[in-house]
């Protein structure tokens, strides 16, 4: 689809370029955003700063999450969100516009209802 992707982690600029280039997924993504910086999720100021620098529309976003911090920051900019189970039980995630136990069951279907409620 062509979408513009972003990773944006609280983490050091560093330490996501590392684990980015281990795990050689780098060249998939369009911008790193450390919010190494600023305040820490669920401030949202991590994905609005990456949503201005991809030059998109907040309501043009998908932020997928792992985390109850990160839903909560996805949610205070109404940007739309997916969260995956992978660190936390779907129930507590349950505030994200759709929950998947995991990436590996995320369907174009899902993708289609996120983008177009």
């Amino acid at each position: 689809h062509k979408f513009k992707q972003a990773v944006a982690s609280s983490g050091p600029l560093v330490n996501i370029k590392l684990l980015m280039e281990r795990f050689s997924i780098i060249q998939y993504f369009d911008l790193l955003q450390s919010g190494e910086n600023m305040k820490g999720k669920p401030d949202p100021l991590i994905f609005v700063t990456a949503a201005q620098r991809l030059r998109i529309t907040i309501r043009n976003c998908l932020v997928i999450e792992d985390s109850i911090a990160g839903v909560q920051a996805a949610k205070a900019t109404n940007m739309h969100c997916l969260a995956v189970a992978t660190s936390y039980p779907m129930d507590q995630l349950s505030k994200a516009d759709l929950v998947r136990p995991d990436l590996q069951v995320f369907t174009e279907a899902d993708l289609n209802f996120l983008l177009n409620p």
